[in-house]
């Protein structure tokens, strides 16, 4: 494809898809200003160096029977003479820096990775300014590194020089393999020097020259050799015109480099410029690639979204069981505790109303107590704070207490009156049981004697056999009525009913009382919980399920069109990749 073809066909694709080219790449597809980047290569002392000081006029490169250059130098005309090294930093970024020209010969001959020198000349000796001369490192030197570096820049190199000292007498095989690992459309646009002619005899070069071609000739047909000697023209040129290099044996290179190199111009342009839209083209696609997997992440992102918050509702729902236990622990304990509490009062309290005493003070230290309890169990429930128990409920729990135990106590006091009488008419001797019943019943002002007397008397059957008992046992009678008279048996009676009705009665009203007080207050520890937990994990996670359920039903929406997009987005990266 055409550069031009393949200009068009980029600027389509980046204004379907909005992608605005840097200055940089429209530079770079335009080419203004292009130079063919002729280079000089060979083994360390094959003289290089001084050939291209030769072709520029000027003893800049240092020259020596040992590796020198290190680095790649790059020459080519300018405005004034300048001196520049160019690194390449960690980041990717060019730095560079200008030196001096006392400081070009250390420069050239010490390795860094990443460095080039650049070297501009107003003056630019005989050859066209359209040209870039490039010296490389040896390619057999001394220092790998060198090959490296020459292998490195070979993609950069419009047209090559190799160059071979007579001295070698043919080519090495090191050279011969460097040769073989190059791709054939590098060796099309590549020349073939024979340098030092001057150190043999004619007859003898040629020879040299015939076996140097049988040797080339298995790696590149019909390679081409020009025969120089760089240092007898260094003398011929030194101190004369740029011209003077016609006269000397450098002459056919003059040649190849003003007339047949400039010919490739069009070509190297063309190349130049595919190379550069491929780069733009393969950062097209690249950007291309990104807003596809920008178009698939969306799906990801609300997937993992959606994993996110149902993680999140999992956690929560764990919170809300925790919160739930705590809960349970806590009126567990409470629960405990009150029981405990229960019981102690029990006992103080019954002993109390046994005596006829007042309980107020008792039950009012009973719910103090009792919300101690409470506080400190319930300060334990995050947010949830302390239902406050109306005071009122100690007179509540009193009255229950004094109304339920009343009817106990006058029971109590109405079965001692019983036993006493009966007591007194069985068991007593010498009185009639009229004179027994008359004397306690005029003695007993109260209701309750009031109805025992009529109790009594209104039944003939229980005088009758009242009676009998005492004619019939006179002896046990009186047996029995001087127990009586040392014993309070009718006292025991009272103090066992007090036992065993009395306590369990006010254990019962003050359990029963403090049970509906504690589920009423558990019933609002309960609601509140609940409120909390709506407000804080409930209604939040319904929220973000009911915008993924949107986001959802958007994605669904648009999905035909996104993949229309995708479609298009693959077809123009088809597109892009088969640039060539």
């Amino acid at each position: 494809m055409k550069a031009d073809k393949m200009k068009q066909l980029i600027l389509e694709i980046a204004s379907r898809h909005n992608y605005e080219l840097t200055e940089n790449q429209t530079t770079s597809i335009e080419l203004e200003d292009i130079a063919v980047n002729v280079a000089f290569l060979g083994e360390f002392a094959s003289g290089k160096s001084t050939i291209v000081n030769n072709l520029i006029g000027r003893d800049l490169l240092p020259t020596y029977n040992q590796p020198t250059t290190a680095a790649i130098i790059e020459l080519m005309p300018g405005e004034c003479d300048e001196y520049i090294v160019e690194r390449i930093n960690e980041d990717g970024e060019t730095l560079l820096e200008s030196i001096e020209l006392h400081q070009l010969a250390a420069e050239a001959m010490k390795y860094e990775e990443n460095k080039k020198i650049r070297i501009l000349q107003k003056e630019f000796g005989i050859l066209n300014r359209d040209i870039l001369i490039v010296d490389t490192p040896g390619v057999d030197s001394i220092d790998k590194t060198h090959t490296d570096i020459t292998f490195g820049y070979l993609p950069f190199i419009d047209v090559a020089f190799f160059v071979f000292p007579s001295t070698k007498g043919d080519a090495t095989g090191s050279l011969l393999n460097f040769l073989t690992g190059l791709p054939k459309s590098f060796l099309n646009k590549t020349y073939f020097i024979l340098n030092k002619i001057d150190l043999k005899p004619e007859s003898l070069i040629d020879r040299i020259e015939e076996k140097l071609r049988e040797s080339l000739t298995t790696i590149t047909p019909n390679p081409r050799i020009i025969k120089i000697s760089a240092l007898e023209a260094h003398d011929k040129i030194s101190g004369g015109t740029p011209s003077t290099i016609l006269e000397t044996s450098m002459a056919p290179l003059i040649s190849v480099i003003n007339e047949e190199v400039p010919g490739l111009l069009k070509e190297i342009e063309e190349k130049r410029r595919k190379e550069s839209l491929v780069k733009v083209g393969t950062q097209l696609t690249n950007f291309l690639e990104l807003k596809k997997q920008g178009i698939k992440y969306s799906n990801v992102e609300i997937t993992d979204k959606i994993k996110s918050i149902k993680s999140v509702i999992a956690m929560n729902e764990d919170k809300i069981s925790e919160f739930k236990a705590k809960l349970e622990q806590v009126k567990f304990r409470i629960k405990a505790e009150v029981s405990t509490l229960i019981n102690d009062t029990v006992l103080i309290v019954a002993k109390k109303i046994d005596a006829g005493e007042d309980t107020q003070e008792e039950f009012s230290s009973f719910l103090g107590k009792l919300n101690l309890i409470l506080e400190s169990g319930i300060n334990e429930i995050q947010d949830v704070s302390m239902k406050k128990l109306d005071i009122t409920v100690s007179s509540v729990l009193a009255g229950n207490i004094e109304n339920e135990t009343k009817i106990m106590t006058q029971t109590a006091e109405l079965i001692r009156d019983v036993v006493s009488i009966i007591m007194t008419l069985v068991l007593i001797p010498g009185n009639s049981v009229a004179e027994k019943v008359i004397a306690p019943v005029q003695s007993a002002g109260t209701s309750k004697s009031a109805f025992i007397k009529k109790l009594i008397t209104s039944d003939k059957s229980i005088m009758s056999s009242l009676g009998k008992f005492q004619r019939n046992f006179p002896k046990l009678t009186g047996f029995l009525g001087e127990i009586l008279k040392i014993t309070d048996f009718v006292g025991l009676g009272k103090t066992l009913v007090m036992k065993n009705l009395l306590k369990p009665k006010v254990r019962e009203i003050l359990t029963n009382n403090i049970n509906e007080r504690l589920n009423n207050i558990f019933a609002q520890i309960n609601k509140d919980v609940e409120l909390i937990l709506e407000e804080k994990y409930r209604i939040p996670m319904n929220d973000s399920l009911r915008a993924l359920d949107e986001l959802r039903k958007n994605r669904d929406s648009e999905h035909s069109s996104l993949d229309s997009i995708r479609t298009e987005i693959e077809k123009d990266i088809s597109l892009l990749q088969d640039l060539k």
